[in-house]
């Protein structure tokens, strides 16, 4: 579920400046599991809203799947996605915790509201272990009405038929994430 999220996330947020060519659960060699990707040094703030989205996905995927978060498991994913943040916060002048908390709500709405592409993605991963980007993408697309895409990644999705999360989210992630220094990322801002 962790990978296939990411890659639903790639394409429904969508984050333009991460190319994907592949998505792998493998547990070795070049292609170990996660999105074999490429994304540029420079990013504007709409990239880096939608690249932490992709990176928070996969812990809100695992956490909707076993129904309890599970740190350890995404511990490089949400250390990237606090950096990130980290850089947009301080460059919006916003509360990190604020900005972590808007992007991951969206994200969460997204999946559950299509849980059913990132099933069918995780299906074909464990049959095949490692997926091309352009298949991963037609997998998510064929369960996604086209007219249902956020294509901004700025606005909510419309609600949820029944009320939407607004409590239980996690906290932005322990305290080592929080050590880390926004200057390590290499991301800077345009």
């Amino acid at each position: 579920m962790h990978e296939a999220a990411h890659l639903a996330i790639a394409e429904l947020y969508p984050c333009t400046a991460l190319e994907v060519h592949a998505v792998s659960i493998a547990d070795a060699g070049p292609f170990a599991g996660g999105l074999i990707a490429d994304a540029p040094d420079l990013m504007g703030r709409r990239e880096l809203r939608s690249l932490i989205a992709v990176l928070l996905a996969g812990f809100e995927a695992e956490w909707h799947f076993s129904g309890e978060p599970a740190f350890e498991h995404a511990t490089t994913d949400l250390r990237q996605a606090y950096v990130l943040t980290a850089a947009l916060a301080d460059h919006a002048r916003s509360p990190v915790e604020s900005l972590w908390r808007e992007i991951q709500t969206r994200v969460r709405i997204m999946l559950l509201r299509h849980w059913s592409a990132v099933e069918h993605l995780a299906v074909e991963l464990v049959r095949e272990t490692v997926v091309d980007g352009d298949r991963a993408r037609a997998i998510v697309r064929g369960c996604v009405p086209r007219e249902v895409r956020y294509c901004d990644g700025l606005r909510l999705p419309p609600p949820l038929p029944r009320r939407a999360p607004t409590r239980g989210l996690p906290p932005p992630p322990p305290g080592i994430v929080r050590a880390v220094v926004a200057s390590d990322s290499g991301a800077r801002m345009r």
